[in-house]
């Protein structure tokens, strides 16, 4: 490697290769898009990002919930005070929106963090080693590796994110070498930057470059801290931003709107939680290690060449075992997977690393192609028919591989077109209840709303009483409940995604100074008996049978079952070869009401669920698409 000090500047036409790859991984960010992810990803964070670039487009950091907080909640979002902000912080939003304001959508922002990545890799490359060929197939190999189109196709932040710490790695390590405040200012701003976008992460890379800058100049350690001041006074806008929008959302410089969401989720060992709705996990050494674990051994999938790969990066390693420049990139790969052990998101995603990535360990992607290209261009220059055989092994194996990872979440996108197709024959304003979510774009990707909640289609999830003061409110609008075929459990990132079907029914509101409710029961066969309950919060009735009988009408409201002023009537059944058996509810119908002493009204079509039991202690309520067991009209 040449002495770093008898390095001669080179005009910065001699790095065309930099603008050939970034031209490069921009047309497979927009490949993606087109070809896998036509109908976004699985992956949610996605529609929130979007419905945050369109609040800050609209001039807005937090939207009102119009009264109803518990119908417009957005996931892994806040609603607090009469508002409803998502829990992300301003840096990869701010970009989404120069891109919608300059070009009219916000995924132009896409090729431009996937070439930010490839470029950032081609440039730490070439600072460490002062190589361009090296710097060139650096930024190839990751072009050629699968996770740069995956997650170059979502409009996520973590591409950006990842060729923001490149760029501020190589201005770092440059100003040193040149002893130049600028470019050491630099890269302070872009980790300033990566702090208003991922704050952790900020620390992170901060911590793997300055290390490495500590230990390489640990003679000069106070000089190297002096410099570390000009960055961090350069990053200190973006922090100061970041805490601002802190306090304006939360009320606490200190409290980001993740912890606002909920306090669950947050970092170090305990019980975790992602938003309030949702059961609670225990996150502790076991499960970080095995989690680690498993994104580490994934992680080669979405790497050109995969082990092979892997195999590469491990020889160029031990060739380079003794070289500064080696260092510099264990540290990076070192200092993300240590650091998200304690960040039980670790846990979360690796439930979803076979289709999309081990997103936590992105960082990892470029130092390891640094050291795969060391390999490549040094058998290419010694022993070039070797290098041929590695290039061709790579191809071999990467795209098979990579063609399966694709076509996976090709077809979990294609399937989520049912939600927006579901919509397009409505002309007029409607008002559509989401089912079987407590919070809008986690169901139903595109069920976002604007700013003042006048679109022309307003979403509301369909979990709360609320519904029928909401559908009062619009008598303009058509309500209708918009259900899937499956269970929200069983859309989430799957090998083998299943059908989707969403079907809109139209709402209507039943309502008289009290209502009948007549169920209709159709047990399995082989059932013979029956139990039946009828529960309004207030008061409740039961009947038992055989399984041929039928139940009697059920009147609620004056002269029936007492209601509170809103609620849910609750009608499940069960059935079974003994009155024991059958006395365990297996499905049910809940429908929304609202009473005074005068009036009570029902709307419907009410949810129907059915009673799974997933393990011998765990069984839940999900929804069902339709319940041939059980049938109820309401009547005046």
């Amino acid at each position: 490697m040449p002495d770093a000090d008898a390095r001669r500047p080179r005009p910065w036409r001699a790095h065309w290769p930099a603008l050939v790859l970034a031209l490069a991984a921009a047309a497979v960010a927009l490949w993606a898009k087109a070809t896998l992810f036509p109908a976004l990803s699985w992956n949610r964070d996605e529609p929130v990002y979007l419905w945050q670039t369109e609040l800050l487009r609209d001039g807005r950091l937090a939207a009102p919930d119009g009264g109803f907080p518990a119908l417009f909640h957005p996931w892994l979002g806040v609603a607090q005070d009469g508002m409803l902000f998502t829990q992300y912080t301003l840096g990869w939003p701010l970009v989404l929106l120069a891109a919608r304001v300059l070009t009219g959508t916000a995924t132009t922002a896409l090729p431009l963090s996937a070439a930010l990545a490839v470029v950032g890799t081609y440039a730490l490359a070439f600072e460490l080693v002062d190589r361009r060929r090296v710097a060139a197939v650096a930024g190839a190999l990751v072009v050629a590796s699968p996770i740069l189109a995956i997650q170059g196709g979502v409009h996520l932040s973590y591409l950006f994110t990842l060729g923001l710490g490149l760029g501020a790695g190589t201005l770092l390590l440059r100003g040193l070498r040149l002893e130049r405040w600028g470019p050491v200012a630099g890269a302070g701003a872009l980790v300033g930057w990566i702090f208003l976008t991922r704050p952790y992460d900020a620390l992170l890379w901060a911590a793997a470059f300055g290390g490495y800058a500590l230990v390489v100049h640990r003679a000069r350690w106070r000089w190297v801290l002096g410099r570390a001041l000009v960055a961090g006074l350069a990053a200190a806008p973006f922090v100061v931003v970041a805490l601002l929008h802190n306090r304006h959302l939360t009320g606490s410089p200190l409290t980001f709107p993740m912890t606002a969401k909920d306090p669950l989720d947050t970092f170090g060992f305990g019980d975790r939680r992602l938003m309030p709705d949702f059961p609670e996990v225990r996150y502790g050494p076991r499960t970080a290690l095995r989690a680690s674990l498993k994104n580490a051994v994934l992680l080669p999938w979405f790497l050109v060449g995969s082990y092979l790969g892997a195999v590469l990066a491990a020889l160029g390693l031990w060739q380079g075992r003794r070289e500064r420049p080696t260092l510099a990139l264990v540290l990076v790969a070192a200092v993300f997977p240590a650091g998200y052990v304690v960040f039980w998101g670790n846990h979360l995603s690796s439930e979803a690393s076979r289709i999309s990535g081990p997103i936590y360990l992105i960082p990892l992607f470029a130092p390891i192609c640094i050291l795969m290209a060391q390999v490549l261009v040094r058998w290419w220059e010694e022993r070039r028919a070797l290098a041929w055989a590695a290039a061709g092994a790579l191809v071999v194996v990467t795209v098979p591989l990579a063609w399966n990872r694709f076509d996976v979440n090709r077809r979990i996108s294609e399937r989520q077109a049912a939600w927006r197709d579901s919509v397009e024959a409505i002309d007029d304003e409607a008002v559509i209840l989401v089912a079987d979510t407590a919070y809008l774009m986690y169901a139903n990707p595109w069920s976002s709303n604007p700013p003042d909640l006048d679109g022309r289609l307003l979403y509301a999830a369909y979990t709360h009483p609320d519904v029928l003061a909401l559908v009062a409110e619009h008598p303009e609008r058509v309500a209708y409940v918009q259900r899937a075929s499956i269970p929200t459990q069983e859309m989430g990132p799957r090998e083998d995604p299943r059908d989707l079907t969403v079907a809109l029914d139209p709402v209507e509101v039943v309502a008289g100074p009290g209502l009948e409710l007549a169920p209709a029961i159709h047990p399995p066969a082989g059932a013979a008996h029956v139990h039946l309950w009828v529960v309004t919060g207030a008061d409740s009735q039961e009947w038992t049978g055989s399984a041929g009988g039928a139940p009697p009408s059920v009147r609620v409201g004056p002269g029936g079952l007492a209601l509170d002023d809103q609620g849910f009537v609750t009608v499940l059944l069960g059935w079974g070869a003994s009155p024991d058996e059958a006395a365990r509810p297996q499905v049910r119908w809940r429908f929304p009401y609202r009473a005074d002493a005068e009036r009570v009204e029902v709307l419907t079509p009410g949810l129907a669920q059915r009673h799974v039991q997933l393990s011998e202690d765990f069984a839940e309520w999900r929804h069902a698409f339709e319940l041939p067991e059980l049938e109820v009209t309401v009547s005046r």
